[in-house]
């Protein structure tokens, strides 16, 4: 008899404490593919009909942000212009008239909320959890503890841009712990060797997140 036995499953790091997030999102649901053909292919229709409907259009914005990340490189980069602008977008969200004015040329939308729209739309157009495609825009902003935020800028965060609010004590084991948990949970632990490197300082205010599985 011949035995085949299954590669053994890597175990879950353990993080030590982690924060709750200050405030979360919910991702939609997706009808899946198995049995449920018809149904599917609707849904898919649905939730991507908006952005072809608007007809975003991000020529410009890819000219500009290619040239940024991808020019003066020798080494191989891997880069997502859609979490980019995800990231963007959340930046001009908590930022003061003269850097949102910058940040919105940038993007290409003429005020916060022609962008907040556009964000969303672009979100759920290329969100795919449905048992034949997985593509997972996950955002995180991690904010400075000592300060108050305000409940519509976190509303604001986790409702058109899908992100998770997190507030805590920069460079504290704490608050590193929960964004290398972070990256674990939303990468099936694709990334935990890039989260244990990744540690905030004391003095940041802010730190944003976005990834892509």
């Amino acid at each position: 008899n011949i035995t085949i036995s299954q590669p053994e499953q890597p175990q879950k790091p353990y993080f030590g404490k982690v924060l709750e997030p200050l405030a979360d999102c919910s991702y939609p649901a997706r009808i899946q593919y198995a049995g449920k053909y018809n149904a599917w292919l609707k849904d898919k229709a649905d939730y991507t009909k908006p952005y072809k409907e608007v007809q975003i259009d991000l020529d410009n914005y890819l000219s500009k942000i290619m040239k940024t990340f991808l020019s003066n490189t020798e080494e191989n980069t891997v880069f997502s212009p859609i979490n980019a602008y995800m990231a963007l977008s959340m930046l001009a969200e908590i930022s003061d008239t003269e850097g949102q004015r910058e940040l919105l040329n940038i993007l290409g939308v003429e005020n916060i909320e022609d962008l907040r729209k556009q964000s969303a739309i672009i979100w759920n157009a290329h969100y795919y959890n449905d048992s034949v495609t997985t593509s997972i825009l996950a955002n995180s902003i991690w904010l400075d503890g000592n300060r108050k935020y305000n409940q519509s800028m976190l509303d604001n965060l986790t409702g058109n841009y899908y992100a998770s609010v997190y507030s805590g004590m920069m460079g504290s084991e704490t608050m590193n712990n929960t964004i290398r948990y972070w990256l674990y949970e939303k990468t099936n632990g694709r990334l935990d060797s890039y989260g244990k490197e990744l540690k905030t300082k004391p003095g940041d205010k802010m730190v944003i997140v976005s990834t892509l599985y």
